[in-house]
């Protein structure tokens, strides 16, 4: 999708007729001297709309109250800068179309529009001069925000016409961390999987001090609930190397953990990747880790073991020297689940940077119950985070996170995704792939089911837009991934949502696992007839 930028310098005098309305949404009553964002109850979808509202910003020499036309677009009031400003992964650079002064006054009302008419062209201004203009394809514009932003703001009225329709009421969830609960700063990256005897093992970064990645402070974290997620036990450690070498936990780091259970002898495998020393790097960039072995150079793949389905845990494992390439900046799992195949295989998904420091997708496989483990050809480079589900004709697909994405916003946008018929000695590019499932450079979940009258399907999680990491959305395939249905989607967040985990319950269930707008882990449930199933 290409974007054509005009700017106006000179303002337009215009009138600005109203899209045909499908619908239209006002807001109730007045908020006056607002804090805190606004968000209208609605939502904007591709086509033409028309919002006009009655604002008043109390300073004009505070700092950047504005508006969010969806994630993709953000227009202030800079009062700081005296500038009007406009910004967002829609534009390659800020925009200054005016000074703020020539359109604001502090505290006095003003009249603020933005609208797209039937050729997708955008325009937004205040009064009648229409101060930027966007030409757009496909953009879905979602929320729309009032952000006072440090300063005060009050919306005397808003209405928005168009397409649009009602922001959806969120399905009950459980929330298994709140920022700074349990001496905790921050969960991140879930993973979940349900043992043998029927218990659900969600496992996490421990995030102590930050929201930061490695190298920090933090461990692999697990909860654990005996009623199918009903409720959860506090989150605790059980992969935490301390201050192994002498040096502080800050240097110590695990993240980004995967669970795979062996469904055939019910011992529970944990791996995550683990950085000693390098303070202020990412194992992802420059020499946060490198190529050699030894834990001084290189970021380790550790492994811990339960055979009591998730209550007790073994020591630390590193498997790094027998899996690793010297060669290799880099070798981790996968956050997520891996799978046990239906010949027994055990499979965890893997990623890595190559000989030249660059990203590439590809897994691990055993045949003998974990006691040693086969490293396959990668199926993709500048792919990371994937994830494995096992097809009907027994074949492996790998479906993964595309760094082409972080500028490839069009039709092309979207997971790549590719199948192997014998454990990654070779690889094929499936019929999904870059398109079929639109991402904005994010980790995502896949699983199998079969349904109680044999046929298989595929489950699918991620935040289901182009632009930003918002509307957690589960699909499903009944073709092993060839489509996924429109009207079988179900939208769990639309404010958010980023890394996500999914895992079957019971037969007729589906659960997940998600970093969300209302906590930072939350768990919720689907029954199989939500999707028609």
């Amino acid at each position: 999708m290409k974007f054509a930028l005009i700017v106006i310098f000179t303002y337009l005098i215009t009138l600005h007729t109203s899209p045909a309305a499908a619908d239209t949404w006002k807001l109730a009553q007045p908020k006056t001297d607002l804090s805190e964002n606004l968000t209208c109850d609605c939502l904007v979808g591709i086509g033409p709309f028309k919002l006009e509202a009655e604002l008043s910003i109390a300073e004009l020499n505070a700092t950047a109250a504005s508006v969010w036309i969806g994630h993709g677009i953000n227009f202030g009031f800079d009062g700081r800068r005296n500038k009007i400003f406009v910004e967002g992964p829609l534009l390659d650079e800020i925009v200054y179309p005016a000074d703020t002064s020539e359109h604001l006054q502090a505290g006095r009302p003003f009249r603020f529009f933005a609208q797209r008419d039937e050729q997708g062209v955008i325009e937004i201004g205040i009064e009648q001069s229409t101060l930027f203009v966007l030409k757009t394809s496909d953009y879905e514009v979602g929320e729309v925000v009032f952000r006072p932003h440090r300063n005060r703001m009050s919306v005397l009225s808003a209405q928005i016409s168009g397409d649009i329709r009602p922001a959806p009421q969120p399905r009950p969830f459980v929330t298994i961390h709140k920022r700074g609960q349990f001496n905790c700063h921050t969960t991140r990256i879930p993973a979940i999987a349900r043992a043998n005897d029927g218990s659900l093992l969600a496992v996490y970064d421990l995030r102590y001090n930050s929201r930061k990645d490695l190298q920090e402070h933090m461990d692999i974290g697990l909860s654990r609930s005996t009623d199918g997620g009903k409720t959860w036990e506090p989150p605790r450690p059980i992969m935490d190397m301390g201050e192994f070498g002498g040096l502080p936990q800050n240097q110590n780091g695990c993240s980004d953990p995967n669970i795979l259970v062996d469904t055939v002898t019910g011992e529970i495998f944990v791996s995550a990747i683990w950085t000693h020393g390098k303070p202020g790097t990412h194992q992802w960039v420059g020499k946060g880790s490198e190529p050699g072995l030894d834990y001084h150079t290189t970021s380790q793949f550790l492994v811990v073991r339960s055979t009591d389905h998730g209550v007790t845990w073994s020591e630390p494992e590193n498997w790094t020297t027998r899996l690793k390439r010297p060669e290799w900046y880099l070798f981790a799992p996968a956050p997520g689940n891996g799978i046990t195949a239906s010949d027994g295989t055990l499979v965890i998904p893997t990623q890595g940077r190559d000989a030249k420091g660059l990203p590439f997708s590809n897994l691990i496989w055993s045949s003998d119950r974990g006691k040693t483990w086969q490293v396959s050809k990668p199926a993709r480079t500048n792919t990371t985070e994937c994830a494995v589900a096992e097809l009907s004709d027994g074949s492996l697909m790998l479906n993964m996170r595309d760094n082409r994405n972080r500028k490839d916003k069009g039709d092309t946008n979207g997971r790549a995704v590719s199948v192997t018929t014998d454990y990654g000695k070779t690889w094929h590019v499936h019929s999904s792939d870059r398109g079929a499932l639109p991402e904005p450079v994010c980790m995502a979940s896949l699983i199998r089911h079969r349904l109680a009258e044999g046929r298989q399907v595929l489950f699918f999680s991620n935040p289901h837009s182009k632009q930003a990491r918002k509307n957690m959305t589960v699909q499903v395939s009944l073709d092993d991934g060839k489509s996924w249905p429109a009207d079988r989607h179900i939208l769990l967040d639309h404010k958010g949502g980023a890394y996500s985990s999914l895992v079957m319950i019971d037969d007729d269930t589906l659960g997940i696992l998600y970093e969300s707008s209302r906590a930072d882990l939350v768990f919720q449930t689907i029954p199989l007839e939500d999707f028609g199933l």
